[in-house]
């Protein structure tokens, strides 16, 4: 048989093989992404409710007092503009005394200045014109927080009583709110203007009315991109006066540093679990190979007749010892139907050969006499027949 047609219908044992690892690694890649998602799904949502649920807090700690400080800043205005209401020049005692201010100024009806006492002597003409109000404010400047009150007098006119807040303790009550050191907190007013801390790096997350806050969660969250295009996680509240707002904001780069580890983590896990499990499966699937592999090779040699090879002995009773066992008692059948076959054509021809030993024993004596041995006259009319043909022919 061509050795060469043998090796062509073999069957592969090592496509097999690689079959079967494609498919263990397969199965533990699908089966690893998959686990991946919902872990991380899952630790990404907890983070979100972790996240919100902080900077709620720290929201409610910073407005507490801060609420709490600008009301008594307002009644300490207030209280000074119904003591001094005609004078056009405020008493160094009422600054001295105030425990909240580090400036006083009173504005005209225009908005320029008529009297300025400590910090507020520096107050710019911008700043001046935007305090001109008939309602109080709460506004930022370079000097500090500034809180306007309107002043009525006797006469008819008005005008503008104004304090600067002492900006230390202020940025203080914002930098104690806050939950960790990469996250700002900071106090805008209604126009957008930081009136304390650092400067939101969006632009502006948006108004949240107080009326659309939750009970139990006094803040609305919202994921923001400030203008570098980097990610930051922002969340406000309002402040519930002069219509400001407390804004805080974290960093996505920092706040998903975390989540950042827990991925590649995970991924490393897995890559390290699918060499795991494919090493494991060609380990096994070369170990579960070698016997069919053996067993093919054996059927091989006696498909090119071979009938005499040994095969080769299998250990264990599994199904593939069981199957080289019933191959072994199969080859052993047919060897001993081929041994019987020799034989039996052996005797046959045997028998053939004395057959014609005896035909021609037989032959020989239906032309010759018995008693002289010579030609009898069977064989004269036969060897004339043969002659006549061939005198014909001629």
């Amino acid at each position: 048989m061509d050795n060469s047609a043998s090796d062509s219908t073999r069957p592969s044992s090592a496509s097999l093989t690689s079959r079967i690892l494609a498919l263990v690694v397969a199965s533990s890649l699908v089966t690893a992404l998959a686990v991946s998602a919902i872990a991380v799904r899952g630790a990404l949502s907890d983070f979100h409710r972790n996240l919100e649920r902080t900077q709620s807090r720290a929201l409610v700690a910073a407005s507490e007092p801060l609420r709490e400080r600008f009301a008594s800043g307002q009644r300490e205005l207030e209280q000074l503009a119904t003591r001094f209401p005609n004078t056009r020049r405020i008493p160094h005692i009422a600054l001295d005394r105030s425990p909240h201010f580090d400036g006083l100024a009173l504005l005209a009806d225009g908005g320029h200045m008529i009297h300025a006492l400590g910090s507020a002597v520096d107050l710019s003409p911008e700043t001046m014109a935007s305090l001109a109000t008939d309602a109080p404010a709460l506004v930022g400047s370079a000097e500090g927080p500034l809180i306007a009150i309107p002043r009525g007098r006797p006469d008819g006119k008005s005008g503008t009583l104004i304090g600067v807040f002492r900006a230390p303790p202020i940025r203080e009550l914002l930098r104690a709110a806050r939950p960790d050191e990469i996250t700002a907190l900071s106090l805008i007013d209604s126009h957008g203007a930081t009136i304390a801390g650092p400067q939101p790096a969006t632009d502006g997350i948006g108004q949240i009315p107080e009326s659309a806050l939750p009970e139990d969660d006094p803040s609305s969250v919202r994921r923001d991109r400030n203008a570098l295009a980097k990610p930051v996680i922002g969340s406000e509240m309002p402040l519930g006066m002069f219509g400001c707002r407390l804004v805080i904001e974290t960093p996505g780069a920092a706040a998903y540093g975390s989540i950042q580890r827990l991925v590649q983590q995970v991924v490393a896990v897995d890559l390290v679990l699918i060499l795991l499990f494919g090493g494991l499966a060609y380990r096994m699937a070369r170990t579960a190979m070698r016997p069919i592999r053996i067993l093919s090779d054996d059927a091989q040699r006696i498909a090119t007749g071979h009938f005499d090879l040994k095969l080769s002995e299998l250990a264990g009773n599994d199904e593939v010892a069981l199957l080289a066992r019933s191959f072994d008692e199969m080859v052993r059948e047919l060897r001993n139907e081929r041994a019987e076959t020799r034989a039996a054509n052996q005797k046959l021809r045997d028998h053939n050969t004395e057959l014609e030993q005896a035909n021609d024993v037989l032959s020989q004596l239906s032309i010759t006499d018995g008693l002289t041995k010579l030609h009898n006259h069977r064989y004269f009319q036969d060897s004339l027949i043969r002659e006549i043909k061939r005198v014909r022919r001629v």
